[in-house]
């Protein structure tokens, strides 16, 4: 009986969005990426690659606490971003830890074209 190999099967995450952006905006200058910021519907920022994070709980926190407000929602910036976004802004992680970018320094892993970290927004 001839003996078979074993298969090795590796998966990893998915880095890249589902569907090509049509309408991508990134910002030229940090005026442009703070009104798009503070400014935006929440259909522009679906429509620029923006991701609502739904995960409000982490294990470090009790069963049921959020470090969000009722009517906030946690937006991760699109991957195509992170060269536009200004030094020293703050930006909100998937565990709601608040720290100040730094280009070259804050991570620009992404997953589903999303970076880890992003902003609030209350509509």
């Amino acid at each position: 009986m001839k003996k078979r190999k074993p298969v090795i099967q590796i998966v990893t995450p998915q880095f890249d969005r589902d569907k090509k952006i049509k309408n991508q905006f990134i910002p030229k200058t940090k005026k442009e990426f703070l009104s798009a910021i503070e400014s935006a519907k929440k259909s522009d920022l679906k429509m620029w690659g923006f991701g609502e994070w739904c995960s409000y709980k982490s294990d470090m926190r009790d069963e049921g606490e959020s470090y969000l407000k009722p009517g906030e929602v946690h937006y991760l910036l699109p991957a195509e971003w992170y060269n536009c976004i200004p030094n020293g802004f703050e930006v909100l992680d998937i565990f709601g830890k608040i720290e100040k970018f730094k280009k070259g320094i804050t991570d620009d892993d992404r997953r589903f074209g999303c970076l880890c970290y992003g902003i609030k927004r209350k509509f």
